[in-house]
């Protein structure tokens, strides 16, 4: 399954938010890219992004922005030392960022969502790993 395939059916399963004028969007990746782990976080961090990678995920679904800005905009940022490290770190992982903030599931019931999808099962990092299929994990 990949990226895209696998936010079509949060999507579709998250019938109280209204996606007409979404920010949920890739923010960087590849949508095609073939996903077996998603990691799930309230904020894109440099440390969630980095854990994200080290655990191989392909996918990291974050709830707010990843460049502090509702839409994600980044000009004022250019010369942002913090921002430019954070972009270097998600360029070098080859993740797929995707963000999905319209949504009013915490980050909780999203990655039990992973399981509802009929491919697999999820982690918690606290309940221990799961087995086969998309592999979700709480960071």
């Amino acid at each position: 399954m990949n990226a895209q395939q696998i936010m079509d059916l949060l999507f579709l399963m998250d019938t109280k938010a209204d996606y007409s004028n979404t920010v949920d969007t890739f923010k960087s990746g590849y949508a095609q890219k073939e996903v077996q782990k998603v990691g799930v976080a309230m904020f894109g961090t440099y440390k969630v992004i980095k854990e994200a990678a080290e655990w191989g995920a392909e996918l990291l679904v974050v709830h707010e922005p990843i460049y502090y800005h509702h839409r994600d905009l980044t000009e004022h940022l250019q010369n942002n030392p913090v921002y430019l490290e954070k972009l270097r770190l998600i360029e070098e992982s080859g993740d797929t960022l995707e963000l999905f903030a319209d949504s009013r599931e915490d980050e909780a019931s999203l990655v039990k969502r992973f399981g509802a999808l009929g491919r697999g099962s999820y982690a918690n990092r606290r309940e221990g790993t799961a087995d086969g299929g998309i592999e979700a994990r709480l960071l």
